[in-house]
């Protein structure tokens, strides 16, 4: 196997929808040296899809917290809390 029939095998699957890649690999679809490496390949974006999940978590708590704390300013209880 040369290193250019993977990389060209990683392209094919970039290209295509991840639910189809699933159902071929269900129904053994792939064979050989394919197998280990579509699974190679959802596991990686498995984890991506992971990351990007906890990045967006982050974010939108932080936006939340800046805008309740805002909040509180403008609408007058950060004077109430001043004393």
């Amino acid at each position: 196997m040369q290193r250019n029939q993977v990389e060209e095998f990683y392209r094919e699957l970039d290209a295509t929808r991840e639910d189809f890649v699933r159902q071929k690999l269900a129904t053994n679809g792939y064979a050989g040296w394919k197998v280990k490496h579509v699974k190679q390949w959802l596991d990686r974006r498995s984890e991506a899809a992971k990351t990007k999940r906890e990045e967006s978590v982050r974010f939108w708590t932080m936006v939340v917290g800046v805008t309740g704390v805002i909040a509180l300013f403008v609408t007058g209880v950060g004077e109430f809390l001043k004393g």
